[in-house]
């Protein structure tokens, strides 16, 4: 560069340590143009080759220093020492790794450490397990109180019953319920209680109450279905000639399915220890295909007050590791992808393992959508989301009730800072209303659906909770009048071990299965 008067101008108030490091750099330059000019065939397989030889012999060599190293250090210690430090050291390696590597913060895990070990004691053991006892009992007695024929059927008849038997008996399991969710009164669950589509999908059930989407060769008219059903779902969100999906039996199965294509697609690209990302209130399926899936999943805070998920920190729980972030009877559900190359990486492939599933239930969504057609979906929304802005309105107006952030279709949470959110859901659900309850923070939500679009039931529902939160705010008192899930959710939510709350669901579980009136406190015994 010194050599060009017009450049040693330029550079003549740039340091003289920045103008060696340019010349170092154009004379390794010169070098690469000269190697490159007179480069063939031949002698660049030789330069690869004696550069592979290179590198072995390096590599030889620094297992050869590695060894005298140790041998060095090592040559005192009998056999028995030295496979126990390393076995030691393996051993504290497995333990930093799978420390590093856990989403929870060290004092959550230290404080479940302590809980874990204080629940081994065997007093401590015994009390719990009256404590789970007490709650299974009463969730038994909450499930079975209004049922009409306190004894189950334990053993299967010696002979078949009647038709009119089973009928009559399925009616009476039909009426053990005391919630009338086609008045309206009851949170989601049943999202269209018309006596017209209920008509239709009876009849469609008949029709292919025995075909299995397994045998499409058996049963073409299934096939055909399931392709249009994921066709028009997919053409309703503009998803393009490519877009492709599959039929799934619900909302969990397609978040587990969707986990399964990204974690397959991730292991295919390399990544061996796939990541999920997702709000601390995304659905719980999420979780539980993490555990099924063998993925880490990382759960993001959510802003305070409007409680929507906090994108800056989302966006730094995004690393190399991340590998992703309709109205007919229950059983169907349509998991969509951009296209076939996505859609690959959900496919499981057993040619010596068969599996089948009811066809009825995909051809009554294909009814269901038939008969609805864009235009009575798109009155639905309109209907559900007319309701759930008039529902948020009045309740702004209640005292007592706090709206969490704004509800933009069809689901309005909302908690209380004066009586306890519980006792509110416990004495409307006095009333007839079934509403679902919240967590962390306490609250409720209730789901519109087509069912509260009804004339008169958003305005029962507004005077039933203005009643029930004024006498909470008149007499303190009531608010420990809690019972049912109600009473299990508050008792949940106050356990300062949080583990406790595993246990107190599957009492839960278990109670939702149980054929006996009474439950004793040793058949918990190993599953504390």
């Amino acid at each position: 560069l010194n050599r060009l008067p017009v450049v040693n101008y330029l550079t003549a108030s740039i340091p003289a340590h920045f103008i060696q490091k340019m010349d170092w750099l154009l004379v390794h330059i010169d070098f690469l143009i000269d190697y490159m000019s007179t480069l063939t065939v031949e002698k660049l397989y030789n330069d690869i080759r004696m550069f592979v030889f290179s590198c072995f012999l390096a590599f030889i060599h620094l297992i050869d220093w590695c060894r005298r190293l140790y041998n060095v250090n090592f040559g005192e210690l009998e056999p028995w020492q030295i496979s126990a430090y390393t076995f030691c050291a393996f051993s504290v390696f497995l333990w930093l790794d799978k420390f590093f590597h856990c989403e929870e913060a060290f004092v959550v895990r230290l404080e479940k450490t302590l809980f874990r070990t204080a629940r081994r004691l065997p007093w401590v053991k015994r009390k719990i397990s009256v404590q789970l006892s007490k709650t299974r009992q009463s969730v038994q007695m909450e499930l079975q109180k209004n049922d009409p024929d306190p004894e189950f059927i334990r053993h299967l008849p010696d002979r078949g019953f009647d038709k009119n038997d089973i009928m009559a008996k399925a009616e009476r399991y039909q009426k053990a319920g005391t919630f009338d969710f086609s008045k309206g009164k009851v949170s989601g669950a049943v999202y269209n209680a018309n006596t017209e589509l209920v008509s239709l999908n009876a009849e469609i059930m008949k029709l292919f109450c025995w075909s299995n989407p397994l045998h499409p060769d058996i049963f073409p008219g299934i096939r055909k279905m399931e392709a249009e059903i994921v066709r028009m779902v997919c053409n309703m969100f503009n998803g393009g000639n490519n877009a492709c999906g599959t039929v799934t039996s619900g909302g969990t199965e397609s978040l587990l399915l969707a986990c399964l294509a990204y974690r397959n697609r991730a292991y295919g690209r390399g990544n061996k220890d796939p990541e999920i990302v997702v709000p601390v209130s995304a659905h719980g399926a999420f979780d539980k295909a993490a555990q099924m899936l063998r993925l880490r999943i990382r759960h993001v805070p959510l802003e305070a007050g409007t409680f929507k998920v906090d994108l800056d920190k989302m966006k730094q729980m995004i690393t190399k590791s991340t590998c992703m972030y309709g109205f007919s009877t229950k059983g169907t559900s349509v998991l969509m992808y951009r296209n076939k190359l996505y859609q690959r990486y959900q496919y499981f492939c057993q040619p010596d393992w068969p599996g089948s599933r009811n066809g009825a239930n995909s051809a009554s969504c294909w009814a269901t959508m038939l008969h609805f057609g864009i235009y009575g979906y798109v009155q639905c929304t309109r209907k559900i989301i007319r309701t759930a802005r008039y529902i948020e309105r009045k309740l702004r107006e209640v005292k007592g009730i706090y709206i969490f952030g704004h509800p933009r279709v069809s689901v309005v949470a909302f908690t209380s800072y004066v009586f306890d959110i519980y006792a509110f859901a416990s004495q409307m659900g006095d009333r007839g209303w079934s509403l679902n309850l919240l967590q962390l923070p306490a609250a409720v939500h209730f789901c519109i659906t087509m069912n509260q679009t009804q004339e008169g039931v958003a305005h029962s529902f507004i005077e039933d909770a203005t009643a029930v939160a004024e006498a909470l705010l008149e007499d303190p008192s009531k608010s420990n009048d809690i019972s049912g899930a109600a009473a299990l959710y508050g008792s949940s939510q106050t356990l300062p071990d949080r583990t406790l709350v595993n246990e107190i669901a599957c009492a839960y579980l278990d109670a939702c299965y149980a054929t006996e009136t009474k439950c004793d406190p040793d058949d918990l015994d190993g599953l504390i």
